[in-house]
């Protein structure tokens, strides 16, 4: 039965990464007619009417009590800018460069664990935060370097990827320290509605400049892409990887990234053209390994 538990855990998580995954180049699409806050307030819109459907039905009970409501709201609102800063460097980069940049994700949270979690952390393991640096930096350098035609996307943009992660890595660590305060279910209901928040804030500020909340070239493919941001990128998506973290552990959660990556990658290259060099694939190797490694101190927290 704990065989058949940890198992459900391990592909809710497997599922999550699938879903997140694809979610990227369906957010690379849809800004072709959104601004990244109308976007995103649309998404966690629905994502938040959804779940609190369920919410109800299963007869959860939100935190009452202020100290524990504003511990939830201020780990969500790491989630939600890393948000902010990922659709607004998705804009600017490519598909498959913003997920080479992601598999910083890991060693960001390992990193996170150390420093917050009183984690330990060995040789190889450090080990593995300079093989996926040298990965990283092979992708970006070498080809600049050779003057080769390679699209990295814009500085701006690879930048706010990076703070991306390293937001998303402290809402990981900030999850899993109060997992055992908090149902799943609560910490989605969260995070939606923190991102929900700060999202209507920043387009209804958007909005006194002009930018308009629907866009006029809408239509049914933009709708279908909110749809799927708003119900597999977000609500199914952040409750298997809550509830799996919680079944499989925080470590196989931390490798969620190596399973998106071929499928944010094939998507790149096959909706937006894309260039796979073998500069990239021995790169994004380097990093994947060394991120593994790196991952590895999420395994056992020190004392807990």
């Amino acid at each position: 039965m704990k065989y058949n538990k940890f198992m459900n855990g391990y592909l809710a998580i497997i599922l999550a990464a699938i879903f997140w995954g694809l979610a990227a180049p369906v957010q690379k699409a849809a800004l072709s007619a959104f601004t990244p806050s109308t976007l995103s307030f649309w998404r966690f819109l629905l994502a938040s009417l959804i779940f609190i459907v369920f919410y109800v039905w299963k007869k959860e009970k939100f935190p009452r009590d202020l100290k524990s409501i504003f511990k939830l709201f201020f780990i969500s609102s790491l989630f939600s800018l890393g948000v902010a800063f990922y659709v607004n460097g998705l804009r600017l980069t490519t598909v498959s460069f913003a997920q080479v940049l992601s598999l910083s994700l890991p060693i960001f949270t390992s990193v996170g664990a150390l420093i917050f979690l009183k984690e330990k952390v060995t040789k190889l393991q450090f080990f593995g935060f300079f093989l996926g640096l040298v990965g990283l930096s092979i992708i970006i350098f070498v080809p600049i370097i050779n003057s080769q035609n390679v699209s990295l996307g814009s500085t701006l943009g690879n930048t706010l990827i990076l703070l991306a992660n390293l937001t998303m890595a402290g809402y990981f660590v900030g999850s899993r320290y109060v997992s055992s305060k908090f149902t799943s279910s609560t910490l989605t209901l969260g995070t939606l509605l923190s991102s929900l928040l700060i999202f209507f804030t920043l387009a209804l500020i958007e909005s006194k400049t002009g930018v308009v909340w629907i866009p006029s070239t809408l239509n049914i493919r933009h709708i279908l892409e909110i749809v799927y941001l708003g119900l597999f990128g977000s609500v199914i998506t952040f409750f298997l990887f809550q509830w799996g973290m919680k079944t499989a552990g925080a470590f196989f959660a931390g490798l969620s990234p190596y399973i998106q990556f071929p499928v944010v990658v094939l998507s790149g290259v096959l909706f937006f053209g894309d260039k796979i060099t073998p500069i990239f694939i021995t790169g994004a190797l380097l990093s994947i390994s060394g991120s593994v490694l790196a991952s590895k101190l999420i395994k056992k927290s020190k004392g807990r």
